[in-house]
């Protein structure tokens, strides 16, 4: 398959949550839009400018698979958003074995192996942006979510790093905290919903700020990690 010479957008865990709604804005938007699963399955939604593709972030032949699906299907990406995630932890003071592991291999391994899968693919002044949280930055640090505040923290510094590796490429990076949002991460008492972010979200897509920043989109606030 191939798309014609729109921008593209490629978002990880674009299923449900925040990664889905930002799918359907972008797609508003005159996006073509790839979204990733675990299932390789979308149900209850569709649209012709919208394709899935299976992947497991845990599972690096299914990373080598879905980044050579997507060069397979599109010229480049235009836009790069690691959505997928999971706090599995969040309400733990102490870490436990399997949650902290798994947080790790999903949070930090998974992300960070996708997006060094899709370097090449993106174009010169795309666009990678990291899904964080405040909870990841060490004046936000508080007792609870040992393994996802850490592997959010971790998120960040890989921000940093990858943003000045693309420098010369034009290729911006930021992470953004996209709010408290109703969510099976954020669950029925955040006071936002996915939509809310979604909008907040294609904001920060528009702007063409610095690379290398932190955004907060609950409060619009920014700096360079």
């Amino acid at each position: 398959m191939n798309y014609s010479d729109r921008k593209t957008a490629v978002i990880t865990g674009g299923n449900s949550g925040i990664g889905l709604a930002l799918a359907k804005k972008l797609l508003s938007e005159n996006y073509q839009v790839i979204i990733t699963s675990r299932s390789g399955t979308l149900s209850g939604f569709y649209h012709s400018d919208l394709i899935v593709f299976k992947l497991d972030v845990t599972d690096k032949s299914s990373i080598t698979s879905a980044a050579a699906e997507i060069n397979h299907a599109v010229k480049y990406v235009d836009l790069l958003i690691n959505n997928a995630g999971i706090a599995t932890d969040a309400y733990f003071i102490k870490p436990e074995y399997e949650s902290f592991t798994q947080t790790v291999a999903v949070n930090i391994t998974g992300l960070v192996f996708f997006a060094e899968a899709m370097l090449d693919q993106i174009a010169e002044g795309g666009h990678i942006i990291n899904i964080s949280t405040d909870m990841g930055l060490l004046s936000e640090a508080k007792s609870n979510g040992p393994a996802y505040r850490m592997s959010k923290a971790a998120i960040n510094m890989y921000t940093k790093m990858l943003s000045q590796r693309l420098t010369e490429k034009n290729i911006r990076v930021t992470a953004v905290h996209p709010g408290w949002v109703k969510t099976r991460i954020g669950g029925e008492n955040a006071p936002m919903d996915t939509q809310w972010s979604a909008e907040g979200l294609y904001k920060v897509i528009q702007d063409t700020a610095r690379t290398g920043e932190f955004r907060n989109i609950a409060n619009d606030d920014r700096f360079l990690l």
